[in-house]
């Protein structure tokens, strides 16, 4: 599987989820537009090779809007957190996921408070996906 395969299942998970409005590939940054939120975030991190397999991590983001004075940047972490551990539950059933030879769900989910924008907060973790290496793609092996 590719990179953009990968994202693409992300998406998929992300377009299938009732409480998710958007879905950005890349950085972490705070977008004004309120329809856009609740958002599910995805960057591409780094990539370890093995013997026949390439081991992909991903950087998984949920954010909601806070309220202008933030008060509740405990509850909107609370609820993107309810999200997250849905988006785990779908990759776990995801019929693309099920090709990969690991899937590695990062045990460690951390809260996301955009203090210096005002605007989201939200829940972030790593997912490791191991596949099975391309091999020769450009070349003529």
């Amino acid at each position: 599987m590719t990179i953009q395969q990968l994202v693409g299942a992300f998406e998929s998970i992300a377009r299938a989820h009732p409480n998710i409005n958007s879905f950005k590939v890349g950085d972490l940054i705070p977008y004004q537009e309120a329809k856009e939120y609740p958002m599910m975030v995805v960057r591409n991190e780094e990539a370890t090779f093995g013997e026949g397999i390439v081991t992909h991590s991903f950087y998984v983001a949920v954010l909601d809007l806070l309220n202008s004075d933030r008060s509740d940047v405990l509850q909107v972490q609370s609820d993107t957190f309810l999200i997250i551990e849905d988006i785990v539950t779908l990759i776990e059933q995801s019929e693309t996921f099920a090709d990969v030879l690991e899937l590695q769900l990062g045990t460690v989910t951390s809260p996301i408070d955009l203090a210096n924008s005002d605007v989201a907060a939200g829940q972030q973790m790593t997912i490791s996906i191991t596949v099975a290496r391309n091999g020769c793609v450009n070349l003529n092996c």
